[in-house]
């Protein structure tokens, strides 16, 4: 697992119990995952990771558009928490 990944997981793992906590009981919390080009495999692994860390919570996807890709080049990937309604 990327450093990077592994910041942004732990950086969930504290904010969800916490800052989210309110939105996860009414359960309005999902998690998400975006990135812009990278292999199947690659991004299959990630995913597996955030549905393995938050096991009971719905897991998004959203692919970055060509254009956030142009200016930050293919593999970037972002995670967070998203309130849903």
């Amino acid at each position: 697992m990327k450093s990077a990944f592994r910041v942004m997981l732990n950086a969930l793992k504290t904010d969800i119990p916490s800052r989210f906590s309110h939105l996860r009981e009414q359960g309005r919390l999902k998690i998400g995952i975006a990135n812009t080009v990278m292999a199947d495999e690659k991004l299959e692994e990630f995913k597996e990771e955030m549905k393995k860390n938050f096991p009971d919570m719905e897991l998004v996807y959203f692919p970055l558009t060509m254009s956030i890709g142009t200016h930050v080049g293919s593999g970037a990937l972002g995670i967070g928490a998203m309130r849903s309604r």
